[in-house]
């Protein structure tokens, strides 16, 4: 079911409401391959179609996409691994916009995220029952949201407003492990 939470955040009185049915159809495939020993490429994609169905309490949100429903997801990888341990993988995957959020007022448009990629970077050597990995994740520091909320939650007036957590910034660092057997 689709939940709905309306209420006046002054009242600290909430209702939390379900939709009476929604549709979603989608698919993902997947594959990879190796064209020599040393390395592998894979990729993934999904589609997605998503619908709200009757809505009793908000009939103006029927016939719209669910929230946090991207309509297509994909996936690229490689990964070089070398017979004396030493390894390159690179990850580039990215999501359609998607709503992240419904609002409680009739003149706004639902927020939505922006359609975005990440690459991600790891080398290293693994050696008997240890490794060592340098790694980056999100390389070329995009900025995205990945969730989101309208309500008003600042005095006085409690003004509706987008309030989002991005993903995480371009960081780095180094992984030893050690596998015990």
């Amino acid at each position: 079911p689709v939940q709905l939470r309306l209420g006046d955040p002054t009242t600290y009185v909430f209702v939390t409401d379900n939709a009476s049915d929604a549709q979603t159809r989608g698919i993902e495939l997947e594959a990879s391959w190796q064209p020599v020993s040393a390395l592998t490429l894979g990729t993934a994609v999904g589609l997605l179609h998503t619908e709200i169905g009757s809505f009793a309490l908000r009939p103006e949100l029927e016939g719209r996409e669910l929230a946090h429903a991207p309509r297509y997801t994909f996936a690229f990888n490689a990964t070089w691994q070398l017979p004396q341990g030493w390894f390159a993988r690179a990850d580039y995957s990215g999501k359609d916009r998607y709503a992240i959020d419904y609002c409680q007022s009739a003149d706004c448009n639902d927020p939505q995220t922006s359609p975005y990629q990440v690459l991600d970077l790891r080398a290293g050597r693994k050696w008997g029952q240890w490794a060592v990995e340098l790694w980056v994740r999100n390389a070329l520091d995009e900025k995205y949201a990945v969730r989101g909320f309208w309500f008003g939650n600042e005095p006085p007036d409690f003004t509706p407003q987008l309030y989002t957590r991005n993903g995480d910034p371009r960081h780095a660092g180094l992984t030893l492990r050690y596998r015990f057997d």
